[in-house]
Formats: structure tokens, sequence, C-alpha cells
């Protein structure tokens, strides 16, 4: 990544297509910061009951504490005007626009914790510290997406010596594990992922070219 490259919106070749992006992004900013600011002023208790009125049946699977998806049921429930529970469990009932086709790799667990395991030491070979250190100067350290998210909310106990680094780096070993369970549990739910075992492969031209293979022939079956 080069820090020094910029880019403006005066480069793109539709500046409508980026304002109105923008617009919308900015008014999606503005409902979740107004459902946080009435959640600060009346408390956390008042949206979840808001929520059981509106989504009785996404209010029971979650607890009265939870403020990251009250807020985000309430967000859902303000932009679309129906129930965050109305959007989940219907992967069935989703129909892309487009004839298209979706793959997953998946692989051996023992495989698949070894690399997280060589993942996160090259991370942290690569800086990882040193990244959080600079962004906690800059004042981010409080930050939810950096509080929150693995990798970098371990780091910041190391930082804080609240842990050794050895400590740390199994600690982003077992999260990163568990986030890659909850990943799959969430895909295997999708019927229409192709699921491709990496081990059946010895290169990854190979499994590119059957995956190629195997969209071409869906896609003839489906003109016929």
């Amino acid at each position: 990544k080069n820090n020094n490259v910029k880019y403006h919106p005066d480069s793109l070749k539709n500046k409508s297509v980026y304002n109105k992006s923008k617009e919308k992004s900015d008014d999606l900013h503005s409902i979740r910061e107004a459902i946080k600011m009435d959640i600060e002023k009346k408390g956390v208790k008042e949206a979840f009951n808001k929520l059981e009125k509106i989504d009785p049946l996404y209010a029971k699977k979650i607890s009265p504490n939870d403020l990251r998806r009250i807020i985000r049921a309430l967000e859902v429930y303000e932009i679309t005007g129906l129930p965050f529970s109305s959007f989940q469990d219907k992967w069935v009932e989703r129909k892309s626009i487009y004839n298209c086709s979706f793959f997953g790799i998946i692989k051996d667990k023992k495989n698949l914790h070894d690399d997280i395991k060589k993942r996160v030491d090259l991370m942290l070979e690569r800086g990882l510290v040193e990244e959080v250190e600079l962004l906690v100067e800059k004042g981010y350290g409080n930050f939810p997406s950096l509080t929150q998210a693995v990798g970098y909310k371990e780091v910041l106990c190391y930082i804080k010596g609240e842990i050794s680094l050895g400590e740390c780096r199994e600690m982003i070993i077992k999260n990163t594990r568990k986030l890659a369970k909850k990943q799959m549990t969430w895909f295997k739910a999708d019927p229409r992922i192709k699921w491709i075992r990496v081990e059946n492969y010895d290169n990854i031209l190979t499994l590119v070219n059957d995956i190629i293979e195997i969209s071409w022939i869906e896609l003839k079956n489906e003109k016929n």
C-alpha cells in the first residue's frame, strides 16, 4: 500500500454515481448516529423495548444488553421498514439478477489451523504490533473497529501490558479459529454455494479451471 497515493472523486468517470453513493452513505450514517444518540439519552433498555415491539422474533434471539445487535436491528428497520428477522433464514429465496455461481473453498481442519498459525506469525513479523501502536498514537485506540477486531484487540492488550507477546499470539490464533468456524457455519447455511476441497488439488490453476468448467456447464444447462 502506498500512503502517498491519494484518490479524489474528480478522478472518477461518473461523478454523479459517486455523489449519489456518498449521499446514501451519509444518510445511513445519520440514521445510525440518531439511534445511538437516542440510546445515550434513554438507555439501552428503552431501545430493546422498542425492538421487542417492532421485531419480537429477533428480540428473543439476543440479549437485552447486546447494544451492537440492537442498533443494527433498529437501523435495518428504519431503512427498510421491515423487521430484521425477515431477512434471516431465507437463503433459498434469494435470487440474483445475474447468471452466477457461488463457490466455497474448504480444507481439512488441521490444515486450516496450521494455516491460521502461519498467518498470525506472518502478521506479527510484518509489523502488526507497530501498526496498532501507530493507530493508538493517532487517537484510534478506543474505536470499536480496533477494540473488537481479531488481531487488533489482542495486540491492544499486549500494548497495555495486560498480556505477554506470546500470550497475545496464542489469543489471536484462538480467536481467529473461532471466527473461521463462525464464518463457515454462516456460509454452509447458503445452499447456493458449491464447496470445493483444496486437498483434492495439486495447484491453484487446476482448481480455478474446475470452477470455470462447472460454471460453464451450469450456464449451458440454464440456457437449455
